[in-house]
């Protein structure tokens, strides 16, 4: 009878050991994830940030670029317009001007 109570006994603590070590180890997953969550949280709002960054740099480059605004920096920096324009002619080689 002994030994049927210390069986049952031994059982007992195995049960409860293997219960307590899914318990611990579900914990530490837990835990791991939240951190997880967290960080890619911070990494998509850097995304956004990034993007709406990206889309005013992309505004600002058509803004600087645009015809308009060429010719007003260039007028700034003292260039004037041409009075007339001189075209090359490349219909006839280098080589077989000789």
């Amino acid at each position: 009878m002994k030994n049927i109570n210390r069986t049952k006994e031994r059982i007992w603590y195995g049960v409860f050991g293997v219960l307590g070590i899914v318990i611990l180890a579900q914990i530490i997953i837990t835990g791991m994830y939240a951190g997880k969550g967290m960080e890619w949280t911070k990494l998509k709002t850097r995304a956004s940030d990034l993007a709406r960054e990206n889309q005013q740099l992309q505004q600002d480059l058509a803004q600087k670029t645009s015809l308009q605004e060429v010719s007003s920096r260039a007028q700034t920096l003292g260039f004037v317009k041409s009075s007339s324009v001189v075209y090359a002619d490349f219909a006839t080689s280098v080589a077989m001007a000789r």
